[in-house]
């Protein structure tokens, strides 16, 4: 940090730092969390949809079965596997993300030991928009955020130097012979600000000390020197 800059615009700056280093730390780990909650839900939810309609229905006739508004089932044979969806077709065992142009698609597909195949394609597109949705809202709080500490560093940068200005401001008013004790007339706490109130104080009292002691020194010099000059003079003058 370049130390040139105001104490104010430094403590500012810090609050800044630290409000978007924070805000995007957080947001980071909800994005990575939101991910893999998503793998689960959307692993587990497919499995047990397949486990519930098996159990429910039995083994499925060969064909395509809608099992609800979102969710599709193929029960096919290498004979009949035409009737799936090719970019489907050709996918392995296991589960699958599938993007088109419009639409996001999960896939389960399970191989059974007679050469019959369950596919099982949920539409996620609904899903997908909740989850730009979410990742657009975590992005707008991180600029808020930022925005907050941003504000909060500045108010609270002039609510912490005050004191600090307020003691540069009197320190460059002072004029000699019309000093006042700082710390005394303006009542700082007794903190560090307070501490250097005294200081000044303490340098301005010896300063003024000493020129108290110049001045008498010169008083008296001038008052010792002034008979024997005077001497000196008449004698000259004879």
């Amino acid at each position: 940090m370049n130390y040139r800059q105001s104490l104010r615009r430094r403590i500012t700056l810090s609050f800044l730092l630290f409000g978007a280093l924070l805000s995007l730390t957080i947001t980071i780990g909800v994005y990575f969390a939101v991910e893999d909650i998503e793998v689960e839900l959307v692993e587990e939810g497919l499995q047990s949809e397949l486990e519930f309609f098996l159990k429910q229905q039995g083994r499925p006739p060969i064909g395509t079965h809608q099992l609800s508004s979102d969710i599709e089932l193929y029960y096919v044979d290498e004979a009949s596997k035409a009737i799936v969806p090719e970019n489907i077709r050709n996918l392995g065992s296991g589960h699958h993300d599938l993007e088109t142009d419009h639409d996001l698609f999960h896939i389960l597909i399970t191989n059974e030991s007679d050469n019959h195949t369950i596919y099982l394609v949920r539409n996620a597109t609904a899903f997908e928009q909740r989850e730009i949705a979410l990742h657009t809202a975590l992005v707008a709080a991180v600029i808020v955020a930022i925005l907050i500490a941003l504000w909060l560093g500045s108010w609270l940068s002039g609510k912490i130097i005050l004191p600090v200005s307020t003691l540069a401001r009197q320190v460059s008013e002072l004029k000699p012979g019309h000093h006042s004790p700082l710390r005394e007339t303006n009542r700082y706490a007794d903190d560090e600000v307070g501490q250097l109130a005294a200081t000044f104080d303490h340098y301005l009292e010896q300063l003024e000390q000493f020129i108290e002691r110049e001045q008498e020194f010169t008083s008296n010099a001038s008052h010792e020197l002034r008979t024997p000059l005077a001497v000196i003079n008449s004698a000259a003058e004879l």
